[in-house]
């Protein structure tokens, strides 16, 4: 099954109500997917250089536990919360800069 199909499945799971999405809400879910699956595989200290004062604490065991979980998705709001969701999705967001030097990241 291709990446935007299943992103698809996932937002009219999680927003039954929305009829249609937009190509370009799926393409950014999928940018997002990418970007936390970087930021959960990152060491803490380089993760926190990068996004300063706005730094979201992170259980950093996705790699671990990954297996029990859907995707990286559904780990953050189980074994965090939507709230932490929330706020990576307004940061990814916001600093489109910082959000390029954690990809560029190896």
């Amino acid at each position: 099954m291709k990446k935007e199909k299943i992103i698809r499945i996932k937002l009219q799971k999680d927003y039954p109500l929305v009829k249609s999405y937009d190509e370009r809400l799926i393409a950014f879910y999928v940018e997002l997917e990418k970007f936390l699956l970087k930021v959960y595989s990152m060491p803490e200290g380089v993760l926190r250089r990068i996004m300063g004062s706005d730094y979201i604490d992170t259980p950093g065991n996705y790699k671990r536990e990954k297996e029990d979980y859907i995707d990286i998705f559904d780990y953050i709001r189980m074994s965090d919360s939507e709230i932490t969701l929330e706020k990576f999705e307004e940061w990814y967001r916001r600093n489109p800069e910082k959000v390029k030097r954690i990809m560029k990241w190896k």
